[in-house]
């Protein structure tokens, strides 16, 4: 019985974290939707700092799955 619970607790992290996951994807997607990108470079400076912030998140919601 104890396993069964643990393992619930854990599906219910990872629906969280997916939730906020897609919460983070969607603002910034809203964001870079409404920011008026002028140049390639621009474009490519907001990309570097997208992927960073997605691989962040995505570190942090593993840790605390894990944890």
């Amino acid at each position: 019985m104890n396993a069964n619970q643990s393992e619930v607790s854990t599906e219910f992290k990872i629906q969280v974290v997916a939730k906020v996951i897609t919460m983070f994807l969607l603002f910034v997607t809203i964001v870079l939707v409404n920011f008026q990108v002028e140049t390639i470079n621009q474009a490519i400076r907001w990309a570097d700092w997208v992927m960073g912030s997605l691989i962040i998140v995505t570190a942090i919601a593993f840790l605390s799955v894990v944890g």
